[in-house]
């Protein structure tokens, strides 16, 4: 029997590469006489998201899992899941519709503030159409190929932020792209946190300054505090300028 630890490290892998083979040795190996063990199961719920092991344990009941075993790995991770409510990961593809709606809660206010410091027509003919493609964007952040790193922020296993975080490997400069806090989650450190998490990556990805870029309307502020908060002090003020012709 494989060491818990190895045993997992296998088990992350086969969720990300999707190897069926992998899945098999790991169901039986994990899922039946590891899990089921009566052992402090911490160490699991950094591994998985609630999603994620729904999806695993769905895919090894189809290789043989009984419900009662089912049940009992199901129990262990809800017990530590418990100890520890805020938790940040990787996105997946199955965030994509709950982050589109943080997305769009987060910058209504500042779409209508855009509007209101525009005026109606200014804003139609300059500014709308850059705002409407930001769920576009964000589609983009996520795909596999984009070239960024985009993590969400759990509280009490629901996605409640997200942030996408970009190192170039010969400048070493990272850059924070989008990113969002759900309204109802606001003011509780969620976006400090994601911040903190953004720059270790960073870091450990070799950048060597980071870089983000934010508004400097009314709408923007508890961003720029939220920035100022994680260190960013540094700054080149700028202010876009618009008239109709």
């Amino acid at each position: 029997m494989l060491e818990r630890n190895t045993v997992l490290e296998r088990l992350a892998k086969t969720l990300v590469v999707g190897d069926e083979q992998e899945l098999r040795e790991v169901a039986a190996q994990v899922l039946v006489h590891q899990l089921v063990r009566q052992e402090d199961h911490a160490g699991l719920r950094q591994l998985l998201s609630a999603e994620e092991l729904k999806s695993l344990l769905e895919r090894a009941q189809a290789l043989g899992l009984s419900d009662e075993v089912r049940d009992r790995v199901w129990l262990f991770f809800k017990r530590a899941t418990a100890r520890r409510r805020f938790y940040i990961r990787r996105v997946y593809d199955a965030d994509g519709v709950v982050l589109e709606d943080i997305r769009r809660a987060a910058f209504e206010p500042v779409f209508a503030s855009f509007r209101a410091l525009l005026g109606d027509e200014i804003y139609a003919l300059a500014q709308a159409k850059q705002d409407a493609g930001q769920a576009e964007m964000l589609r983009g952040l996520i795909a596999p190929d984009s070239g960024w790193d985009v993590f969400a922020a759990e509280v009490d296993m629901r996605v409640v932020g997200f942030i996408a975080v970009k190192v170039d490997p010969e400048t070493l400069i990272g850059e924070i792209g989008l990113n969002a806090v759900h309204p109802a989650h606001a003011g509780h450190g969620v976006g400090t946190s994601l911040y903190e998490f953004a720059l270790g990556h960073m870091k450990r990805a070799g950048a060597r300054v980071a870089t983000v870029a934010t508004g400097g309307d009314a709408s923007h502020a508890p961003a720029r505090r939220a920035y100022e908060k994680a260190g960013f002090h540094a700054a080149i003020p700028s202010v876009w300028l618009c008239r109709l012709l």
